[in-house]
């Protein structure tokens, strides 16, 4: 029996819109990740540090539900194929999520975050904030690596801020 994936967008398809993606191949951006615009190469990446969170977009819906499960992190297992139809990535720009949280810190409702170490992960020393811990959530104080955080997230490009 397969098991179920897990699905970590809490309130997704709030403001979905087809963003460009690498049309040659190169680069595979898993479900769920945030993502950036870049705006040299004209397509979105995943978000891999600070500087390219000024051209956040939001966070990625699963295309590929067809893919054998992964890990338990990526709703329905996998990775969203860079050759997605029309080359395009579906992006959720605002939203609930849960993400991972970065080893040490504080988090409580309305701590404002940005990127962390990865495409799935937050910090509260990001420069470029595109999303506040929920008011839902239970203040975390000195989180493990990887503990979940629920946040609610906004793209900040083009020309939006949460601050």
């Amino acid at each position: 029996m397969a098991t179920k994936p897990f699905h970590y967008f809490l309130k997704p398809n709030l403001d979905t819109q087809a963003w460009p993606c690498d049309s040659n191949g190169t680069t595979t951006i898993d479900a769920e990740s945030f993502v950036y615009y870049d705006t040299t190469a004209g397509f979105v990446l995943p978000l891999n540090n600070d500087v390219n969170g000024a051209n956040f977009v939001g966070q990625t819906n699963d295309q590929n539900p067809t893919t054998v499960y992964g890990s338990g992190w990526q709703q329905g297992g996998g990775s969203i194929p860079p050759n997605f139809p029309d080359n395009h990535l579906i992006v959720n720009r605002y939203g609930q999520a849960l993400a991972k949280a970065t080893a040490s810190e504080n988090y409580s409702p309305g701590t404002t975050v940005g990127i962390g170490a990865d495409a799935q992960t937050i910090s509260t020393a990001a420069s470029n904030k595109f999303a506040f811990v929920s008011g839902d959530q239970t203040p975390v104080t000195n989180a493990t690596g990887g503990q979940l955080i629920k946040i609610d997230f906004r793209a900040i490009y083009p020309n939006v801020s949460v601050r």
